[in-house]
């Protein structure tokens, strides 16, 4: 048996220890203890009952042998409905006190942010910076109308004139079901008992909570006659400043929030149930190491994993978040210059993003958005399509930029970045134009996965959308791209 497959064994083995084990129940909790050369049933939890009749023998992969020992009675995890709120004061009524302040919280991601008023909305937008005087090489960017067609006017320390343009929706508001004293005034049936209060998973733990639905957002295009609409899922935290922790997008337009709140938990019902955690206690034999040696490889792995992503974290580039629907994938070094080949001729697409909406992107011919229905099939929106002739009438805008130029580090500027323009998509239910989209293919040097390729797609305003990707491989198809920006697969080392 190998090593991943060795919790999953144990627990089998479990099923003949006693009749009090369920192998099917999510919420019986069990932790492996390496002792070494320690006594397992000395050592053991002294909550626990554990008999030398109920330890059985188990073999790794690289057969190393331990002999694990099981408890025979299983910890308390408490049962379903036997808490009440009698005396305690409904959920509505705990959060009154930051509802009626319109206390506001804000969540910053790479491209969005995000700002929840608790009692009043959620809104996500976006501000960019477009110089309207200058060299245009300093503005690295697409610039494309807004929504609100919001415009500020600033000087910079430059005397430069620039506008802030900003790209908002509106995910959901409540302002009007809210009394003066920040009581909602439809909050629905209190609970009485633990049974009435609605569970979520989170983070691997069965959580109760309380959601406020915030409707009546900016119309949704991709719904007709639907506007956007947000469920803020408010859970006890006793360290909880009541801030966006998560935010998903759980449909087309429908979205999710989990928001921590300390003032909850003075309900007993919204208090996460403390589950027992029953040990499972394991010696080594004939001289196996403490734990299976595929454990420290996994550790190892984790370890370099999370330092990884602290790196991650310190640059500007997109996040791997189902927000921003951003996907890297790793391709072989040795099939790079074919991939490449058969990618510019459209015969290979990129696919990426893992929420409701995925999407597909093929050069030269199509950006689509899909979503995959196990009984309706697959329904798809097409976001750009290919037309040489409509890309270089935008290649002459004065905002367009086929070409983006940097210095490498001889000073020698080479191209960084391409943007190629695809029109006529569907019709946009808001705007009544065109979806379309520009594709930017840019160079990303990254050490750490040089032969990654990290795709992303992002609305910045209405049906008008960015589709990045990113990296190293791509870096010297960059060089032969002509004035349009258009690449030659002839040119590939």
């Amino acid at each position: 048996m190998n090593i991943f497959g060795f919790v999953i064994v144990t627990l089998v083995n479990l099923a003949y220890c006693g009749e009090h084990f369920s192998p099917l129940k999510d919420d019986i909790a069990y932790k492996i203890n390496w002792l070494g050369s320690q006594d397992p049933l000395e050592s053991a939890n002294k909550e626990l009952e554990y008999k030398k009749e109920d330890s059985f023998v188990i073999t790794s992969a690289n057969n190393e042998r331990y002999t694990c020992t099981v408890p025979t009675k299983l910890s308390s995890t408490g049962k379903d409905g036997d808490l009440n709120s009698k005396g305690s004061t409904p959920p509505h009524a705990l959060l009154a006190p930051i509802f009626k302040k319109r206390v506001c919280t804000y969540r910053f991601e790479p491209y969005w942010t995000y700002e929840l008023c608790h009692g009043k909305h959620i809104r996500q937008y976006h501000e960019e910076r477009v110089r309207t005087s200058g060299k245009s090489d300093e503005t690295d960017g697409i610039i494309m109308q807004t929504e609100s067609g919001k415009k500020i006017l600033v000087e910079n320390a430059e005397e430069k004139s620039s506008y802030v343009k900003t790209t908002e929706f509106t995910l959901g508001k409540i302002s009007d079901s809210i009394d003066k004293d920040g009581f909602l005034l439809n909050p629905g049936k209190w609970p009485v008992t633990s049974k009435d209060v609605p569970f979520k998973v989170i983070d691997g733990v069965k959580t109760p909570y309380y959601p406020v639905v915030m409707a009546d957002g900016t119309p949704c295009d991709l719904k007709s006659g639907s506007s956007r609409k947000s469920t803020i899922i408010y859970i006890c935290r006793p360290t909880g400043r009541n801030e966006i922790i998560s935010i998903t997008e759980t449909s087309s337009c429908e979205y999710e929030l989990i928001v921590p709140s300390p003032d909850l938990c003075r309900n007993p019902l919204y208090n996460i149930e403390g589950k027992g955690v029953n040990d499972i206690q394991c010696v080594p034999m004939d001289g196996s190491p403490t734990k299976p040696r595929k454990f420290f490889d996994i550790e190892e792995a984790l370890a370099a994993s999370e330092k990884t992503a602290q790196m991650a974290q310190k640059t500007d580039e997109p996040l791997k978040n189902e927000l921003h629907r951003v996907e890297e994938t790793t391709i072989s070094p040795l099939v790079d210059k074919s991939l490449l080949k058969d990618f510019l001729s459209g015969s290979f697409c990129l696919t990426g993003g893992s929420g409701w909406w995925r999407f597909e992107f093929c050069y030269g011919k199509h950006v689509h958005q899909y979503h995959d229905d196990s009984r309706l099939g697959r329904t798809t929106i097409v976001v750009g399509t290919w037309n040489s002739e409509q890309h270089e009438e935008w290649a002459k805008l004065p905002t367009s930029k086929t070409k983006v130029m940097r210095p490498d580090k001889d000073g020698k500027a080479v191209v960084s970045k391409v943007q190629h323009f695809y029109s006529n998509g569907e019709t946009c239910d808001v705007t009544g134009k065109p979806r379309q989209v520009v594709v930017q293919l840019k160079c990303k040097k990254d050490a750490l996965s040089p032969h990654a390729v990290t795709i992303y797609l992002l609305e910045p305003s209405t049906c008008q959308y960015i589709l990045g990707v990113e990296s190293l491989i791509v870096c010297d198809l960059l060089d032969s791209a002509d004035d349009l920006g258009l690449l030659n697969a002839d040119a590939l080392p």
